[in-house]
């Protein structure tokens, strides 16, 4: 299976990596692992389990909203850079917009 996934990934155009681990086996995959590489997405799915869980705990409140300024936003943060005013925006929002 590495041997198609290292194959794949060396085909591909630009810099692309993966690095896989079986915690229970041992067993690698590291194709370009050890390059850096900008989070972008990846991220997102972790910190939005993370606020679920929060609030489950009663930590976070989903409904709260949070004013999403000019000065947060980067070049690649979707539907915000079309936004020509500062919204409220509640924390569940920014989950699902987050996913989507």
């Amino acid at each position: 299976m590495s041997v198609n996934i290292s194959k794949r990934i060396n085909e591909t155009e630009g810099l692309s990596g993966i690095y896989f681990k079986d915690l229970k086996s041992g067993y690698e995959i590291n194709v370009g692992g050890d390059n850096e590489f900008h989070p972008a997405s990846v991220i997102k799915l972790p910190l939005v389990m993370a606020i679920y869980k929060m609030a489950s705990e009663g930590r976070a409140d989903l409904s709260e909203k949070i004013k999403i300024t000019y000065d947060v936003r980067v070049p690649s943060c979707g539907c915000f850079k079309a936004f020509t005013d500062e919204p409220f925006v509640s924390i569940k929002t920014l989950c699902n917009l987050a996913i989507v």
